[in-house]
């Protein structure tokens, strides 16, 4: 089942169900902001208590952190529509124009401060599939999958994109996190301290 449809418009859910259209049909903003819609329901629900200790890595953790590891499921499924959806076209251009508007969803997410589906699209980007699209990428027109996957490199513990939320932070804007950024960083503590610390989520 597709994960993006829009209530407003049941004509266009129709249609994909019954694979009649693609998401050449949608424009970058309404996909964009239908997945912040879900990023911003789902990431509300995770409570404080389901990460500490990191419980969602732990025996019961079904039971003690449901909405983290419903969050993590959202993410998986998106990275793996994506790279159905790329692998759906037959034609390498077809591919590198799908490609390519994957990458300006995902920096649309990012202008909207919306880095969990920025990096989720990412990973798709990153799938041994999708790295083996040799023809495809030299059709690519623009640098838009360059500039997303060097913004959401892991080098220096995601260096370029903790720099960015820092300058977030600082101005105490709203944003949605990185989840997996977040997890690694209790993983870290979890494993490296066996005293309290304090989580800002």
């Amino acid at each position: 089942n597709a994960i993006i449809y829009y209530d407003e418009h049941p004509e266009k859910r129709k249609n994909i169900k019954e694979g009649i259209c693609t998401l050449f049909d949608w424009s970058v903003e309404e996909i964009g902001d239908e997945l912040i819609r879900i990023t911003d329901k789902l990431l509300n629900k995770i409570e404080k208590r389901e990460l500490y200790r990191a419980k969602y890595l732990k025996k019961d953790k079904e039971k003690n952190s449901p909405n983290v590891l419903e969050n993590i499921k959202y993410s998986e499924n998106l990275t793996t529509f994506i790279i159905e959806d790329i692998a759906s076209y037959d034609s390498s251009k077809n591919r590198a124009a799908i490609l390519d508007k994957w990458a300006r969803i995902a920096e649309y997410c990012r202008n909207q401060k919306d880095y969990n589906d920025c990096f989720a699209i990412n990973t798709a980007f990153n799938s041994y599939f999708i790295s083996r699209l040799k023809r495809t990428k030299k059709k690519l027109k623009t640098k838009n999958v360059k500039k997303i996957k060097n913004f959401c490199n892991i080098n220096g513990n995601y260096q370029k994109a903790r720099e960015e939320i820092k300058q977030l932070n600082n101005k105490n804007e709203y944003y949605y996190p990185f989840l997996g950024m977040i997890l690694r960083d209790i993983n870290f503590y979890e494993e490296s301290s066996k005293y309290n610390f304090f989580l800002n989520f």
